[in-house]
């Protein structure tokens, strides 16, 4: 009992999950770990609604997430790498945001307080000289960078 008044339930043995034979057991085989593992994973993935119906899909699906975690993680790092050295930091983080955004909320948000802050959606608003004017200095920049590295040094 607590303080407010309120009981907890006592356990009855039908609210627990039946352990398995061999879990927790240093003897059960790595096959008997991978199964257990497959299967809990298969019924995760049943569990998130979403369009899995054979274990073949499910199977996909968890693929799937993995790959997109993993590329999203890369480019997001990737990113941030940007922002100290050299490159588009702010938009490849945005990117990998994007891509991490179809699996986790927290990227979601993370990656809307980061477009805020960057104003991406303002470059569009620009007058097109100005658009015009800022591509062909970066278009010149780039040529002599080129002409430097490849004919003067």
């Amino acid at each position: 009992m607590s303080g407010t008044g309120a009981q907890v339930p006592a356990e009855d043995s039908t609210s627990r999950v039946p352990t398995e034979p061999g879990v927790g057991d240093p003897a059960s085989s790595t096959d008997e770990r991978r199964r257990r593992l497959r299967h809990a994973a298969y019924q995760a993935e049943y569990a998130t609604g979403r369009r899995e119906r054979t274990p073949v899909e499910a199977k996909r699906n968890i693929i799937v997430r993995l790959v997109l975690i993993t590329v999203g993680g890369v480019v997001f790092l990737a990113g941030l790498a940007m922002l100290v050295f050299p490159g588009p930091g702010i938009l490849v983080s945005l990117v990998g945001l994007g891509i991490l955004a179809r699996e986790f909320a927290w990227a979601d948000h993370l990656m809307k307080t980061l477009r805020e802050k960057s104003h991406v959606d303002e470059v569009g608003k620009l007058p097109i000289w100005v658009q015009i004017g800022l591509g062909l200095v970066s278009m010149a920049a780039v040529a002599a960078s080129l002409v430097w590295f490849l004919w003067l040094r």
